[in-house]
């Protein structure tokens, strides 16, 4: 890796339901430290 610079971060805004805005905040609640979330997107419901 002599000379290749690191890629940057990046970083995407999306919005999800009231329904799953709760469940992350209840996966969250109580959690001393910042958490990493992956989230799968799909079509369909």
């Amino acid at each position: 890796m002599d000379g290749e610079k690191v890629p940057q971060k990046e970083v995407n805004m999306f919005s999800v339901s009231e329904k799953a805005s709760e469940m992350i905040n209840e996966f969250l609640k109580g959690r001393a430290e910042a958490a990493s979330i992956r989230v799968l997107m799909q079509e369909g419901g």
